[in-house]
């Protein structure tokens, strides 16, 4: 799914599943600077093809289709959305890929009219599900991302064996620590259950139950996808032999029947 901004303000911001926090705070998934956009203006829970708004302050004016949202909505594919002035369309990735290009930006900004900011953050790391009903799905890691069953997790991990709130992943300057919540089944990484809390790295598995992730950075999601799409050398390997064995075939065959006339020929 994507946001698309209809002035054309803005490139379109591509949405994973899971929770995204929008408001003028710089610390927010989606950060809009705009008049009367709040710190923490609103919480936008993505599925894959929905999601879900909650608004906790009802002075953050926020509607879905020009109607005001003062709890939650349900948003689907199509839907418009308002926080405060800011307006933006909830699309599929599909239809903003063929819709109509949109006009060219303004000027740059000079910082006194208003202006708003858009800043989607690339995560420094990500999970990738490898099975299970994660499977193929990317789920970016934000500073603390918990793991569960339960719907108020950063990633809903269904499943009658996980617990309601599994593990969570804390983000570092350069470190990533697993932390098991209590589960009952345990958490693992690379086969062997965490304790408590163990650090944990880009190419590792992490499993909950038997759903399990690897750990990724976005360079090494691109190198898979190369490297998936590139022939392994071995593969030519065979076809490079076949004149080497066609002529040692022949070169026996030859033999075999030299040797077959010399007896038949009483010479052997």
């Amino acid at each position: 799914m994507k946001l698309v901004f209809p002035n054309g303000d803005h490139q379109a911001v591509i949405l994973s599943p899971g929770k995204l926090v929008v408001g003028s705070a710089a610390e927010c998934d989606l950060r809009l600077t705009a008049n009367g956009v709040g710190l923490k203006h609103a919480v936008l829970d993505v599925s894959d093809n929905t999601a879900v708004l909650s608004v906790a302050n009802p002075d953050n004016v926020t509607k879905v289709n020009h109607k005001v949202v003062t709890g939650t909505a349900q948003v689907k594919a199509g839907d418009l959305l308002s926080f405060s002035a800011v307006e933006c369309r909830f699309v599929s990735v599909e239809t903003a890929a063929t819709a109509a290009p949109s006009p060219a930006a303004p000027a740059p900004s000079t910082g006194d009219e208003g202006h708003t900011v858009v800043r989607q953050a690339i995560p420094k790391f990500m999970l990738r599900g490898v099975s299970g009903a994660t499977f193929g799905k990317i789920f970016p890691l934000k500073p603390k991302t918990t793991l569960g069953r339960h719907s108020d997790c950063d990633i809903h991990v269904p499943g009658n064996e996980v617990s309601r709130h599994h593990a969570s992943i804390v983000v570092g300057a350069n470190t990533l620590v697993v932390e098991d919540m209590g589960s009952a089944n345990g958490t693992y990484i690379n086969g062997k259950r965490v304790k408590q809390r163990q650090n944990i790295k880009p190419g590792d598995e992490l499993r909950i139950d038997q759903v399990r992730f690897m750990v990724l950075t976005p360079g090494m999601e691109a190198q898979a996808v190369k490297k998936a799409a590139t022939p392994a050398p071995e593969a030519a390997a065979p076809a490079g032999m076949a004149p080497a064995v066609k002529y040692a075939l022949i070169g026996t065959g030859v033999l075999v029947l030299v040797v077959v006339g010399l007896f038949m020929a009483g010479v052997i």
